[in-house]
């Protein structure tokens, strides 16, 4: 039999709903994360990256001469994989390293050579001759001032050949050099004062132009920070900022990690296996608990000790998971509460992290974070049936029991996901709680935002379902 079209109409109500609270916890993501915290955001990046250094005495560059792009590769890639990474071909890439064997993987520290020359848009980038989302622009301009230089391509992208000495400028205002850097004119001169290294002879002017070779001192601390806020989008308007958000989060780009460089989503993703195993374990922890505790809390099938079961079915809602764990952990371990203990916790055996790896150690390893995860929403269970299935006949026990649980979920998932990967941090499970904790004191704002979304997300998904399956299990009843 087909879906009615008030059944029709209650789940299109509820994806609607799913719709406008993802909406609404993005948004919530958005604040959080983009507005509030922006200006201490920025600060402790930049002093993440100056590492205690404020100016530095440079010399303004002019001219550069192209060497060969190498790269560092992670240990254990090869050629083959690299080419592909990187969109050059194999035969390509194994000239330039004929030390090197493809079928081979990479010690640690290997440096392999991708051209022999530098990418013009990376090279004009890189001295500062444009800002980088005007590369291809900079391209040109450094052709047009080095009229006399052939320039080949490679897959369509020009390079200078190793050993080409290129003109950047034969001079440069001081209001350029310093918008190239995303500071101001005022920074510069503000750490240049007359008698310094970078002004001498006090000439030093917002009309300066500054030739190749000269000294000068950068203000570091505001170099970081401008290059920050608009790497974060903080130097647009809010709107702009919070349109940009909204599609990236549709588009599940959340850029890269500020600590490896990663796909912040990638990352996320490696980290998802855990997270999933230790609430899924939980989870059947609570059934196993739950039902059986409800169920004895209505006095079903001749057992009339419900107060019995109902005063079980309060300890488990009432025990604090985090104490919980912690009594456990001592409960079991060696030199805890009993004599010799009854098992080690394997915190750092790579083996027990998965379940196929080796079921015995993932079980030492779960067991106590599952329980004390699980124990609470087996209350909810218990509490749920007993309400749902004390008040009808027989006949409807079993459908009365499932609505129960599915309420209980409803009511308490977000919690029941958020205690499991707090639990992550005390028995080291590599899962999307730990990253979280680490990201946020790295201030990791892609990685921080890319677990929070993906989190939000899966909520939402995992209401509907339970919205579906409650509008559903209310089709009997009504056709009765």
């Amino acid at each position: 039999m087909g879906i009615s079209a008030g059944d029709r109409r209650k789940l299109l109500s509820r994806v609607g709903l799913a719709l406008v609270s993802l909406w609404v916890a993005l948004s919530i993501i958005f604040l959080l994360t983009k507005v509030a915290p922006s200006d201490e955001l920025v600060l402790r990046l930049s002093n993440l990256e100056n590492q205690g250094s404020e100016q530095r005495v440079v010399e303004v560059v002019g001219q550069v001469t192209a060497q060969a792009t190498i790269r560092n590769h992670p240990a254990g890639s090869t050629l083959p994989e690299i080419a592909e990474g990187e969109g050059l071909s194999l035969t390509h890439l194994s000239s330039l390293n004929p030390q090197i064997d493809p079928r081979q993987p990479l010690l640690r520290g290997t440096v392999i050579v991708l051209l022999d020359g530098e990418w013009l848009d990376e090279l004009v980038v890189w001295n500062r001759l444009v800002l980088p989302e005007d590369a291809a622009e900079g391209v040109e301009l450094l052709k047009q001032r080095n009229p006399g230089i052939t320039f080949p391509a490679y897959r369509g992208r020009e390079y200078a050949p190793e050993g080409t000495t290129l003109t950047l400028h034969r001079g440069v205002s001081l209001a350029e050099f310093a918008r190239v850097r995303r500071i101001t004119v005022e920074d510069i001169l503000a750490v240049n004062p007359s008698q310094s290294a970078g002004n001498p002879d006090g000439r030093l002017s917002a009309d300066a132009i500054l030739q190749h070779g000269d000294r000068i001192i950068l203000p570091l601390t505001a170099m970081t920070e401008a290059n920050i806020r608009h790497r974060l989008g903080f130097d647009r308007s809010v709107g702009r900022q919070y349109a940009a958000f909204l599609w990236d989060a549709v588009r599940l780009d959340f850029d890269r990690s500020f600590q490896t460089q990663e796909s912040a989503l990638a990352l996320v993703g490696s980290r998802l296996a855990p997270t999933v195993q230790l609430n899924l374990f939980a989870l059947i922890v609570a059934l196993a608990i739950g039902v059986p505790l409800g169920l004895l809390a209505t006095g079903v099938r001749g057992l009339r000790s419900a107060r019995f079961g109902r005063i079980l079915s309060a300890l488990a809602l009432a025990a604090p998971s985090f104490w919980l764990a912690m009594l456990s952990i001592a409960a079991v371990t060696p030199e805890g509460l009993f004599d010799g203990g009854l098992w080690s916790i394997p915190l750092t055996d790579p083996d027990a992290r998965n379940i196929t790896d080796s079921p015995s150690q993932f079980f030492k390893l779960y067991s106590i974070p599952a329980l004390s995860g699980g124990l609470l929403l087996a209350g909810l269970f218990a509490t749920g049936i007993h309400r749902h299935v004390s008040a009808i006949n027989s006949k409807g026990r079993r459908l009365s029991t499932i609505r129960a649980m599915i309420d209980s979920l409803r009511l308490y998932l977000p919690a029941f996901v958020g205690m499991n990967m707090l639990l992550e941090l005390i028995f080291n499970l590599q899962g999307l709680g730990l990253l979280l904790i680490q990201r946020i004191n790295q201030a990791d704002l892609p990685v921080i935002v890319a677990v929070a979304s993906v989190t939000a997300l899966f909520l939402v998904w995992s209401f509907l379902m339970l919205d579906g399956a409650r509008v559903l299990l209310e089709r009997p009843e009504r056709t009765a």
